[in-house]
């Protein structure tokens, strides 16, 4: 419930499965869409703990081991 109001579009990929767009350049790649309990308590970990700043991305898809990147360019 306390990411519903940070979600601003959902998208589900061959490759990376679910993916949440939370806005300023900043998503949360879930990866197939199993242990999603354990997924969104390991993104509102990272998030409460450092959100990072700019483009990134969150990967959660082994929800105990997240880890944060660069968001890919599109270029």
């Amino acid at each position: 419930p306390s990411l519903a109001g940070q979600v601003v579009a959902i998208s589900l990929g061959r490759s990376d499965g679910v993916v949440l767009d939370l806005g300023g350049g900043l998503s949360a790649r879930l990866g197939p869409p199993v242990d999603l309990a354990a997924k969104f308590e390991a993104l509102a970990s990272v998030l409460a703990g450092a959100s990072p700043s700019g483009p990134a991305v969150i990967d959660v898809t082994v929800p105990d081991v997240p880890t944060v990147g660069p968001a890919a360019s599109a270029g």
